[in-house]
């Protein structure tokens, strides 16, 4: 089984019906955007970052997510917010930035160099944190610096419209 984090760019009015409709034992509405793209989620409101996700966690933090979440940096991966909004194929219940949350985790995540960051890529030691997806000794730094960069531009995307981004582990 493969698994990925995923992201999500909604406006802050959606963000609040999920969790109005939740709190009222109505229908997920996040559920039903998930499974059918429309005006409030359309496809290109969403991305993942493959299989890259641990590794991007741990080049800024030196930990497995397991371990990471002490460390300010996670939260501009990871969100900030539980959305308390269940959905039966994240493995835990999504979590959110709001949209004044976006920007000042894409203008911190800009800070990162792709030197400073490629310095942290130990394939030994991540294969002994069991980093996901493991085998790193065949992967290359570029191709989780490659989806790290996917993100920033997802999160300017997301910042550039005042929207709030949505993350789940699926």
């Amino acid at each position: 089984m493969s698994l990925g984090l995923w992201f999500l760019r909604v406006n802050e009015h959606r963000l609040r019906q999920y969790q109005i409709n939740e709190k009222l034992g109505e229908e997920n509405l996040l559920k039903s955007d998930l499974d059918e793209p429309n005006e409030h989620l359309p496809e290109e409101a969403r991305t993942d970052v493959d299989k890259a996700w641990e590794g991007i966690i741990y080049l800024l933090t030196g930990k497995p997510l397991s371990e990471a979440f002490s460390n300010p940096l996670t939260v501009h991966i990871c969100g900030k917010h539980s959305l308390d909004v269940p959905l039966e194929y994240a493995m835990v219940s999504p979590r959110f930035l709001t949209a004044a949350d976006v920007k000042e985790s894409l203008a911190i995540l800009k800070l990162l160099t792709d030197d400073v960051l490629r310095s942290r890529f130990n394939a030994e030691e991540m294969n002994a944190l069991d980093i996901y997806p493991g085998y790193w000794e065949e992967i290359e730094a570029d191709y989780v610096l490659n989806q790290f960069h996917h993100l920033k531009e997802f999160y300017a995307k997301a910042a550039e419209q005042d929207q709030a981004v949505i993350m789940y582990l699926s």
